[in-house]
C-alpha cells in the first residue's frame, strides 16, 4: 500500500503496516480522583502521560497494554477509575500524521 501527497511518496508498507499504525498505543483513562502525572508514568510499559482538556488522560504505551496496572493502581490509589478505552488511531489521524510531520519516504529500492 502507498499514499502519496503533493505528489511524494509518504508511505509505502503491506496492509499489515497499516493495520500495526492503527492498533492503539495509548489508553484514554478518566477517574472522579485524579492521579498525579507522575504516578501514572511510572506504571510498567507507559512512555508518557498528558491531560486532555475534557480531564481525561492519554496514557502512552510502548509494547505492553498497561491497563491491568493500572487498573490495580487505581483501585490502590482510590482513583476511582469510571473509564478506560483504547484509543485506535484513524485513516484520516495516520494521513494527517504522515503527510503534516515527516518527510517524505522513499520507495522500497529508490535512493532517499
Amino acid at each position: 500500500m502507498q499514499i502519496i501527497h503533493q505528489g511524494q511518496l509518504v508511505f509505502a508498507d503491506s496492509i499489515t503496516g497499516l493495520e500495526q499504525r492503527l492498533n492503539a498505543t495509548s489508553l484514554l483513562a478518566a477517574f472522579h480522583a485524579t492521579p498525579d502525572l507522575p504516578i501514572l508514568q511510572q506504571l510498567p510499559g507507559v512512555s508518557a502521560a498528558e491531560t486532555l482538556p475534557d480531564g481525561r488522560i492519554r496514557i502512552h504505551y510502548r509494547d505492553t497494554d498497561p491497563s491491568e496496572a493500572l487498573i490495580e493502581q487505581a483501585v490502590a490509589g482510590h482513583w476511582r477509575l469510571y473509564e478506560l478505552a483504547p484509543e485506535r488511531r484513524s485513516l484520516e489521524q495516520i494521513f494527517i500524521d504522515l503527510t503534516c510531520s515527516e518527510p517524505a519516504a522513499a520507495a522500497p529500492g529508490e535512493a532517499a
